[in-house]
């Protein structure tokens, strides 16, 4: 059966962790608890400033740093060569 190229997939994934079936299980983990961290701190942000309460800059720091961590295990330095 020919591959569909619509298929996505992180193209930042080492090939240590393609290598090793147990490998991505930790790497589903570390994606998944970013993405809840940067979530729950976007969240959390825009209810403070909605209950008119000051963002400390922890919290934004903590959000952003979350997302980009993210972005660059799922992103990585192959989609920004192509």
């Amino acid at each position: 059966m020919e591959e569909s190229p619509n298929i996505i997939a992180a193209s930042a994934l080492p090939e240590v962790i393609d290598q090793q079936p147990e490998a991505i299980n930790l790497y589903k983990w570390a994606v998944l608890a970013l993405a809840i961290i940067g979530g729950v701190g976007l969240v959390g942000c825009l209810v403070l400033a909605f209950v008119g309460r000051d963002v400390p800059e922890g919290a934004i720091v903590l959000a952003s740093v979350a997302v980009g961590a993210l972005a660059g295990m799922i992103g990585g330095s192959k989609a920004a060569a192509q």
